[in-house]
């Protein structure tokens, strides 16, 4: 099931109870293209969320912040109470898995990170 950004309070609230006390996966393709070439990769993270009380989703929702998150929160923000644990990447839930986009960068001959932020391999 894909869970994009709640329309309204109640689906938030919908949305949140389905992930109490389960895990879910959080999935991001990346994909660069350089020189003609393609170069793509899927980052997956399963995250863990603690059995919720009603009282504790709509105190969440109340505040507003998963109103524009997919998935009705932030791991980021006030929802990290809620989790219990991750397995993959923490930057994939917050919205781009960093360590796997440097790499296909790098791969694709861009170095993201590298010489004083010109941007590109030598």
């Amino acid at each position: 099931h894909t869970y994009g950004k709640p329309s309204n309070r109640e689906e938030a609230v919908q949305m949140l109870k389905k992930f109490s006390g389960r895990t879910h996966q959080v999935h991001t393709g990346i994909a660069w293209m350089y020189n003609g070439h393609l170069f793509t990769d899927v980052v997956t993270t399963d995250v863990e969320f603690a059995q919720l009380a009603d009282t504790e989703i709509e105190r969440y929702v109340k505040s507003g912040e998963p109103m524009d998150k997919a998935g009705a929160y932030a791991i980021q923000g006030a929802s990290a109470e809620f989790i219990v644990g991750i397995h993959g990447s923490y930057s994939n839930v917050v919205g781009l898995p960093l360590n796997a986009t440097v790499r296909l960068a790098r791969k694709a001959g861009v170095n993201l990170y590298g010489d004083y932020g010109e941007g590109f391999a030598p």
